[in-house]
This record gives C-alpha cells, sequence and structure tokens, in this order.
C-alpha cells in the first residue's frame, strides 16, 4: 500500500464531504465521515486559519496519519473517508490521545451506520 492511497485529495470529494458527510464534534477537533464504495479508508487533516505554525500543524498531521496508518487494518471493511478538522487548542495532542480518539470514532461511526 502506497501512502498516498490513504488521503483525500480531490477538491470536489473534499466538499462534497464536508456538505454530505456524517458530523462528530469533540474537544478541539471537528470531524466529518462518509461511507464510501471505495475499497479502502482515507483521511484528511485540515486546520483553520487561527492555527499559526506550520512546525505544529505538520506534527498533529503526521501523528493523526500515523494512528490511522496503523489502525488502517482494522478499518478494512468499512470503507469510510475522514476529515479532521484540528483546533489550536489540540496543537500538544499526543500520539496516545489520537489512537485512544481514533477508536472511539470508529465505535461512533460504526454504531451510526447500524
Amino acid at each position: 500500500m502506497k501512502k498516498r492511497s490513504i488521503n483525500i485529495k480531490s477538491k470536489v470529494e473534499i466538499q462534497e464531504l464536508f456538505k454530505k458527510g456524517g458530523f462528530i464534534r469533540l474537544e478541539g477537533i471537528n470531524v466529518f465521515y462518509e461511507f464510501t464504495s471505495l475499497a479502502i479508508s482515507r483521511i484528511l487533516v485540515t486546520f483553520p486559519k487561527i492555527f499559526k505554525g506550520a512546525v505544529k500543524r505538520n506534527r498533529v498531521r503526521r501523528v493523526f496519519r500515523e494512528c490511522f496508518r496503523r489502525r488502517f487494518d482494522l478499518l478494512k471493511g468499512k470503507c469510510v473517508d475522514f476529515i479532521f478538522v484540528v483546533y489550536p487548542q489540540k496543537a500538544d495532542v499526543s500520539y496516545c490521545e489520537v489512537e485512544t480518539m481514533l477508536r472511539n470514532i470508529d465505535l461512533d461511526v460504526i454504531k451510526r451506520k447500524v
């Protein structure tokens, strides 16, 4: 599996996910999700304009992608696209926090589908 294959890049797909996708609000993070017919789950980590500092943004993005990549096997049968909008209060998020958050989001999304 290539690293690129788990990223959402198309502007049309991103806009569609924001409009028609489900929504979960967590402390400092908004999650948009949508079930797809693709064979894989994909992710996009983005930030509002008020989130300054490229180093912090890139670190948060890296942590989210790594956690998602490790949980990728658990999402194989579900095929969900996720957009995480991360706010400045979550700039110092740790790997363990993100892993726990993704686990809870996975469970919540599965419950909402059924």
